[in-house]
């Protein structure tokens, strides 16, 4: 601003400022500075004799020269310049305006009127002023959007903190700091197992009816965290790794036959169980996953994912029924089968932001799935004949083609600007893989010394549940 020159404000003539005040004083000062760049900051008069000027002068002279003097240097050491102030956008985009330092910061500019303008102050209400347009309107400057931290799918929009500067309060400048770099998830995941087959395992002989089916020994609900670390690359591709592995989906259940009444066993194929007095079963099962992705946005709602992953699916069922001798000793008969699965295979899917009002609170939906390759799906059986005590195994593999899908629904709070809390469901589907109730009529036992076997690679699993957690960005 020019000293001594009350109520005006100039704008560098780079941006086509305005004056505001005495039009005439601005022709004055415009003058003036023209008049002292082309004479005394002219190279070939300060070479011209210093040493005649400061013999010759007089000192009304000499002090003209200094003003002169003083008024060249005064454009190169402004630092703040004053800024019309026009309607900010919603999402205002940074723009360094001229090479005047301002710290770490830069100033703002309108990308609508290509025109620099200010930012009010959070303070300024308590000073009675707030920052106005043309037409003498205060604008609505909300200091909570510019200091929002956007992240993960918003990751191409930077975060901005306002910060006054000296004590200029109408001269604000907005920070530009990148977006995180590094997005880290720990979420709990709490599952069950569903989609458990309904199988018979024991009939009451008396009455044909089912003593115990498999459905009786559903498994409990199993807990275990989950870890993605994100890498934004830019801000559209960024890179996620993705770990969780449940296990312990354990289920138990038991049958204790009427007095004088027998079990018998059913779908155990060649391993028959007679006159059993009581017969129980017991199944445990486990998934691990492994996934590395390409996350990709281009700006809208919607986060592009694609990437490989492994999946590992196993499960064991034992099952055993007690017997009398026909001494007065009880005695086991025991059949055990467990499957194994391997999965590799790409995957293609979607993370979809389903609500943000641009507050703390947002919702996003989940949705990728892809066919892979079972490699070596395998079940071995063994079976116990509790009357000789010998115990027979045998195994089966199978390469086959399976599929994997996860859905999930992910509300998240932002508890600071770093940290977020997460909370939602997730669903997962495994289609042709190999369970363990599927394979118990496969097997013959009925020849200890011989016994035959096959594959089944073709059922499926259902699991789902609650997840929660937190999200850290920096």
């Amino acid at each position: 601003s020019a000293t001594g020159i009350p109520g005006t404000a100039v704008t560098t003539a780079a941006t086509g400022g305005r004056f505001q005040g005495d039009p005439t004083a601005l022709e004055d000062l415009t003058e003036m500075n023209a008049s002292s760049r082309s004479a005394a900051c002219e190279p070939g008069s300060r070479r011209a004799g210093a040493g005649r000027f400061s013999r010759e002068l007089s000192a009304g002279t000499r002090f003209a020269g200094i003003l002169l003097g003083a008024a060249c240097l005064v454009p190169g050491l402004a630092i703040a310049q004053e800024y019309s102030v026009s309607d900010l956008p919603d999402e205002p985009a940074p723009i360094v305006v001229g090479e005047e330092s301002l710290g770490d910061s830069v100033l703002v500019g309108d990308p609508v009127q290509g025109m620099p303008v200010l930012v009010g102050d959070p303070i300024l209400e308590e000073q009675g002023g707030m920052p106005q347009d043309a037409a003498g309107q205060d604008l609505a400057v909300d200091p909570g959007q510019w200091n929002s931290t956007q992240s993960g799918d918003e990751a191409g929009i930077s975060e901005y903190t306002v910060s006054d500067w000296g004590s200029n309060w109408g001269s604000v400048a907005a920070e530009k700091t990148r977006c995180p770099n590094w997005v880290a998830q720990v979420d709990a995941l709490f599952m069950f197992l569903g989609n458990v087959p309904s199988r018979t395992l024991y009939i009451n002989d008396a009455t044909g009816a089912s003593a115990l089916n498999l459905t009786e020994a559903n498994p409990a609900m199993s807990a275990a965290p989950r870890y993605a670390v994100i890498w934004n690359r830019d801000a559209c591709r960024a890179f996620e790794l993705n770990y969780f592995s449940v296990g312990s989906f354990y289920g138990i259940s038991e049958s204790i036959a009427p007095d004088g009444e027998t079990f018998s066993s059913q779908n155990i194929g060649g391993a028959p169980f007679n006159d059993i007095l009581g017969a129980g079963v017991e199944t445990t099962s486990g998934i691990k996953s492994w996934e590395f992705n390409l996350r990709r946005n281009n700006g809208g709602s919607i986060t592009w994912i694609g990437g490989f992953r492994w999946v590992q699916w196993n499960q064991q069922l034992f099952t055993a029924g007690v017997f009398d001798s026909g001494a007065g000793e009880l005695l086991v008969d025991a059949y055990a089968t467990e499957t194994g699965n391997n999965l590799y295979g790409g995957q293609f899917g979607a993370d979809m932001m389903l609500w943000n009002r641009g507050n703390r609170f947002k919702v996003n939906g989940l949705a990728k799935g892809g066919v892979y390759y079972n490699y070596q799906a395998f079940q071995r059986s063994s079976y116990l004949d509790g009357t000789t005590g010998e115990v027979s195994s045998i195994a089966a593999a199978k390469d086959t083609t399976s599929f994997v899908g996860e859905v999930g629904l992910v509300g998240e709070y932002r508890l600071t600007n770093w940290l977020s809390w997460r909370a939602g469901y997730t669903v997962f589907w495994l289609g042709g893989v190999a369970n363990a109730a599927n394979q118990l009529s496969l097997s013959d036992f009925s020849d200890p010394a011989a016994p035959t076997t096959s594959i089944s690679p073709y059922s499926s699993v259902l699991l789902h549940g609650a997840t929660t957690g937190l999200e850290a960005r920096w």
